[in-house]
């Protein structure tokens, strides 16, 4: 998965291949949306939240080394 945004005190949504990166900026072809659409952005906030939790290092199973 290459899911890229960023959700700004919970009204604004940034999302699209940007890479913030000067070459992006300056040399690429990316898109980048910004929106405030009231439906959009709680659902990116939904996703975010259960992208957290799935890979919070706490969370996950011991690896075969630490076992």
């Amino acid at each position: 998965m290459h899911h890229k945004f960023l959700i700004i005190d919970n009204s604004i949504l940034i999302t699209g291949s940007f890479n913030w990166t000067r070459q992006a900026i300056v040399g690429n072809h990316e898109n980048l949306i910004v929106t405030t659409h009231q439906k959009l952005v709680p659902l990116y906030r939904s996703q975010f939240e259960k992208l957290w939790v799935m890979f919070d290092p706490k969370q996950r199973a011991p690896s075969l080394e630490q076992a």
